[in-house]
């Protein structure tokens, strides 16, 4: 989800995260393979592309200043010092997106509708960074069938 996008949505928890069996809300959420976010801006300070680790930046539920400060903290580099900030280093996260939020991988736009059943998971496979997403998002995103293209470890 975009900065703008978080701003305009209703203040609270956006998804739903789980990893390592706990699930937990949070109000924004980057997932990365490496220490940085959009290009410049450090949200993972250390960490590297081929740890075979992906990290979590989960920031908790809260107003929309509170989010604005994040903003802020994240283009200033400084979220690891932020007490409503949770980073968590993982081999495998899942969520789920509330009504009506967005969600980005790479930039692009996950298509909605898809069902509220089926989160998004994201794992890594050694230094190789892997998305599962349904089908029906590789076909429209890539005009390609989901079931030709296989990825492989």
């Amino acid at each position: 989800m975009s900065g703008r996008a978080a701003l305009a949505a209703p203040p609270g928890p956006a998804f739903v995260i789980e990893t390592a069996g706990e699930r937990t809300h949070c109000r924004w959420l980057i997932i990365a393979n490496g220490s940085r976010y959009g290009g410049p801006f450090v949200v993972a300070p250390g960490h590297r592309l081929g740890s075979g680790t992906i990290m979590a930046i989960a920031l908790e539920p809260g107003s929309r200043w509170r989010l604005l400060t994040f903003l802020v903290d994240l283009v200033l580099g400084r979220l690891e010092r932020r007490g409503d900030v949770r980073i968590i280093e993982t081999r495998h996260i899942a969520f789920e997106a509330g009504p009506g939020i967005a969600v980005q991988i790479d930039g692009e736009l996950l298509p909605r509708p898809r069902p509220a059943s089926q989160p998004v998971v994201v794992q890594t496979a050694g230094p190789r960074f892997l998305v599962a997403v349904p089908p029906r998002y590789f076909e429209e995103t890539w005009g390609a069938s989901a079931s030709r293209h296989r990825l492989r470890a």
